[in-house]
């Protein structure tokens, strides 16, 4: 049957499939964070490799922790951007 012009054919916006991906996903990181808390603590006496494998793995599964960025010009003013011919 086709879709009637201007109406979704996806309202829901999802691709099929996605929810159980997500669902499995879910269920795979419950028992991956704790083996990778305790490859960190291991690299916290000794190989810093493993420490750099579980920082990787807690950075894509939780996220990167947020960096403060600086945009003013140090007194506090905005940044100019001077552009000269060379």
């Amino acid at each position: 049957m086709p879709f009637k012009k201007g109406v979704s054919g996806n309202p829901a916006g999802t691709a099929k499939g996605a929810h159980a991906r997500r669902q499995k996903a879910a269920e795979l990181l419950k028992h991956l964070l704790p083996r990778a808390a305790k490859v960190y603590e291991e690299m916290l006496e000794e190989d810093e490799n493993k420490g750099f494998a579980a920082k990787e793995v807690f950075d894509r599964c939780l996220g990167k922790a947020p960096q403060a960025v600086d945009l003013t010009d140090g007194e506090g003013g905005p940044i100019t951007l001077v552009i000269k011919d060379s």
